[in-house]
């Protein structure tokens, strides 16, 4: 049957939504067809009913007077569909399969007879989606399972789609972990990179909106945990809008009549792995059987999964009625990384520049400074040699965080520190659904998920004097919830109710903060009142040098809740489907920020004169730290934090014929 399609798009807005998201999609496949006798006319009252051959659970209606039927709101898998009137054969349609977001046309046709007589067909031409006009391509659950995923993220299997291009480090390296919020988001279809909305279950499934990526995905399940995911590059659905990108919707595993489960182990370490050039240079760890010691390099990913039917004995039995779903999935990383960096020697804490002195680079006295005509000039220290009244406070306070070189370094004093760390991950990730059919007209499901990330990375110098003078730690938890209703109220009428619930929250700190006071420094009074509890060790800019510190404690919360009311009428040829779709988008931020201050030190007093052109290439900004003299451009910056609400409205209304 060839379908016909008048779209009718009323939108309304009433306030402006920044994440430009998209109408949700409707996760869920539609069966809709005609029921005819031999000669084509189509026969009315026909009993239809499409049963999940996984969770016995039938869903039923009867043909109108044109003969038609509309079975949606099923839950991908493979169906039996049966058709049944008083006069005619029954006819079985064994293996349907329905896939995420499908709307399938099911022409079936009934011999005269007995209805106590059954025709199954068991070779049929293969289903087309020929009601809609929406295209994309179907990750379908074979593909999630048996294809080669890095990380086990099913997500890189979007590039599968035709249309579909990745743009800056998506899914390369640790791109593709499930815990990295940005890289897997990096898809680009239809032109504008980052414009992609990403549902689960068909709920919103998007943190927030970075200038450079664009939406960034929340959560994203483990392949075992994936019925499977539709991407979708072209659309002509009134339910869905708003977004000239792709729109990604993830269905996830419900549990069926049988019990199953899955457990799984992926372990990669150094036994099996090897130094690269450069710690095996520096051998930093040490030597053991006449070898460097390879560096420490972890990766863990466990987990399973558990489904089936509810079932207490002699209390209650859920077979064909009620199932559960649960999934967890926990990753553990120790990533090394070697650097070679620069750092004071020992000469140079002491104010000993004269070995920079073959080299023709002089240091200059500040308090030297006079006017010689329209130019401010300078003189020397006496050999480079800056005397150890003159050296700050705060500058012999700040050298203790400074690691001791363990290489060379080159003749201006610099890469001579071999630096050896890693990058440490910890995730958990779990999801439980529970499904019920309430009666043969209602059923409901409702899932909760969430995730959490702690990440410790960029700790270049190690403990020094105590503390962890660089790097950063994060914290990334998102929470997902959603209660789903369908209602059949009558053969031709269906509501459905969905509300939902998503959390993305993200501390970050330094890895100093907590445990340093930076008022144990040498800083004024004054220069300490200006800072908060949250400070750790001052960010210290020496150009040529590791820079210490870090930005300080900042925090982002981003709350999405939503509505979404959908009904759906079914009048003669027509499928009429109208809906309402409320959201809030709330975010709240305490931005990064300074709090102890960021102190950068240039050649401005160091230097010959005033004119840049006589600063030299190195010594003169070391110079000018040991002195306690920053440039102008140091601050301590405290920023105010932010609230924004976003309420969005939208409805819409299509009829399918």
């Amino acid at each position: 049957m060839t379908a016909r399609k008048l779209q009718v798009v009323f939108a309304a807005m009433l306030a402006a939504l920044t994440l430009d998201a998209a109408s949700a999609q409707e996760l869920r496949a539609t069966l809709s067809g005609r029921v005819a006798d031999p000669s084509g006319a189509t026969i009315p009252g026909v009993a239809v009913s499409a049963r999940n051959v996984d969770t016995n659970v039938t869903i039923s209606t009867t043909t109108d007077e044109s003969g038609g039927f509309h079975l949606p709101y099923l839950i991908a898998g493979v169906y039996e569909v049966t058709a049944e009137a008083t006069g005619f054969k029954k006819l079985v349609r064994p293996n349907i399969e329905l896939r995420v977001s499908e709307r399938v046309s099911l022409s079936l046709t009934l011999e005269v007879g007995d209805v106590k007589d059954s025709i199954t067909v068991e070779a049929a031409p293969p289903l087309l989606e020929a009601s809609s006009a929406t295209f994309g391509q179907v990750i379908d659950r074979r593909r999630v399972a048996e294809l080669p995923l890095a990380d086990g993220n099913p997500f890189a299997l979007a590039r599968l789609a035709p249309g579909v291009a990745v743009f800056g480090t998506g899914f390369t390296g640790a791109g593709t972990q499930p815990f990295s919020t940005t890289d897997p988001s990096s898809i680009v279809t239809n032109g504008g990179a980052g414009g992609n909305e990403f549902t689960l279950d068909g709920a919103p499934n998007t943190v927030d909106k970075r200038p450079a990526t664009g939406n960034r995905i929340g959560q994203q399940p483990p392949a075992d945990a994936v019925q499977e995911f539709k991407v979708t590059t072209a659309s002509f659905d009134a339910q869905q809008g708003h977004t000239a990108g792709a729109t990604i919707d993830v269905a996830v595993r419900s549990g069926t009549n049988r019990l199953t489960g899955t457990l799984s182990e992926f372990v990669r370490n150094e036994v099996l792995s090897a130094n690269n050039f450069f710690t095996n240079r520096s051998a930093s760890l040490g030597i053991k059987d006449g070898k460097a010691k390879r560096s420490p390099r972890r990766y863990n990913r466990f987990g399973g999964t558990a489904g089936g039917p509810i079932y207490l004995p002699k209390v209650y039995d859920g077979r064909n009625r009620s199932f559960f779903f649960f999934s967890y999935e926990g990753i553990r990383t120790t990533t090394p990384h070697s650097e070679t960096i620069s750092v004071p020697d020992m000469a140079v804490r002491r104010g000993d520049l004269s070995g920079l002195l073959p080299l023709g680079i002089r240091i200059y006295d500040p308090l030297t400074a006079r006017r010689e005509g329209a130019r401010v000039v300078r003189t020397a220290f006496n050999n480079n040699l800056i005397p150890a009244s003159r050296i700050s406070r705060v500058a012999q306070e700040f050298q203790k965080y400074f690691p001791e070189p363990n290489l060379a370094g080159d003749l201006q004093g610099r890469n001579n520190y071999a630096s050896v760390y890693s990058s440490v991950n910890v995730y958990d990730w779990f999801l439980g659904r529970l499904d019920h059919a309430l009666t043969e007209k209602q059923r409901f499901f409702v899932r909760i998920s969430r995730g959490r990330r702690t990440e410790d990375d960029e700790n270049r110098t190690g403990v020094t004097n105590g503390i962890r003078a660089t790097g950063f730690g994060e914290t990334r938890v998102t929470n997902n919830a959603i209660l789903d209703h369908v209602y059949s109220l009558s053969p031709s009428s269906i509501l459905n109710v969905r509300g939902s619930l998503a959390r993305f929250w993200n501390p970050g700190l330094s890895l100093s903060d907590g445990f340093l006071d930076p008022a144990q420094l040498g800083f004024s009074q004054r220069t300490v009142s200006q800072f908060t509890d949250r400070a750790g060790l001052p960010r210290l800019d020496i150009p040529g040098y590791i820079e210490l510190g870090g930005r300080s404690a900042d925090l982002a919360t981003h709350d999405i809740y939503s509505f979404q009311p959908n009904f759906t009428k079914v009048a003669g040829p027509h499928s009429f489907r109208m809906g309402y779709d409320f959201r809030v988008y709330r975010e709240n931020v305490n931005p990064p920020t300074d709090v102890a201050g960021r102190y950068r030190f240039r050649t401005d007093f160091t230097r010959e004169s005033d004119l840049s052109s006589t600063a030299a290439p190195v010594g003169q900004e070391m110079a000018s730290f040991l002195l306690g003299i920053p440039s102008s451009s140091s601050n301590i910056v405290r920023q105010a934090t932010r609230s924004n609400q976003n309420i969005y409205h939208g409805v819409y209304f299509q009829d399918d014929w």
